[in-house]
């Protein structure tokens, strides 16, 4: 079974920022719900697992993640997955293509498509259902990356903020040497200037990376949808009504 989603999405960070983040497997999948990167192989494959949970099917899968292309001249990118059912009764591949593009504005236009397929237990929810499952996901994956862009972007304004100036304050001690009259020159008094000390400059805290549970992806109402559909085409079918669909 194959489902092909084509999605575009607006980025309010400049182009580098939304590439890097998109570049980097261990960044794009803490906006993933169910997902995780298990291992890096290189620099360009992943290890990685997910799972799925539709209605009271739940399916984890464990595959790799390779990074075929990545063109950052043309904010051109291409990624393969492919995954197997940890209980070897299915699996999953993915081809994803995306594509930035830089907006008058200073923000990011991203635009991509993705062909995904599937055997298995999830198959037989059929191409319409894996759309919506996929709509889904990919509703909160753009949710979420935005937070996480947007933080990362008051991070690096903070970290570019000079220092505030600090005045290195001196002090003086005065010796004073006094002499008897008539026995010596006047009292002779000296300055001596401390040495100051320099003003460590202050470090940019580093941002902490927000735990988030891996949670299977639900699509609970979705299946409710796709179960309630399916007996009303059977009565449909049963009692020879054609819905409009039909």
């Amino acid at each position: 079974m194959k489902a092909k989603i084509d999605k575009e999405f607006e980025a309010a960070q400049n182009s580098d920022l939304v590439w890097d983040f998109f570049s980097d497997p261990n960044k794009v999948v803490t906006c993933v719900p169910g997902a995780a990167i298990t291992e890096q192989i290189d620099d360009t494959n992943y290890k990685g697992t997910v799972k799925i949970k539709i209605g009271p099917v739940t399916t984890s899968y464990k595959g790799q993640v390779t990074l075929v292309k990545l063109d950052k001249d043309s904010l051109d990118m291409e990624i393969h997955g492919k995954g197997t059912d940890v209980k070897g009764k299915g699996n999953a591949s993915m081809v994803l293509l995306g594509k930035l593009s830089k907006k008058e504005d200073g923000g990011t236009q991203v635009s991509t498509s993705m062909e995904v397929t599937i055997t298995g237990k999830l198959a037989q929810f059929g191409s319409r259902m894996i759309v919506d499952v996929t709509n889904q996901i990919f509703g909160q994956f753009i949710k979420s990356m935005q937070g996480k862009l947007a933080k990362e972007e008051e991070a690096l304004k903070a970290a570019a903020a000079p220092a505030a100036e600090t005045p290195v304050a001196t002090e003086e001690s005065t010796e004073t040497n006094t002499i008897s009259p008539g026995t010596g020159p006047a009292t002779a008094t000296t300055t001596t200037a401390a040495p100051s000390t320099p003003t460590p400059a202050a470090k940019p805290t580093p941002v902490q990376q927000e735990e988030e549970e891996v949670k299977p992806i639900s699509a609970l109402p979705l299946f409710f949808k796709f179960v309630f559909g399916s007996i009303a085409r059977f009565f449909r079918r049963l009692f020879g009504m054609k819905s409009k669909e039909e």
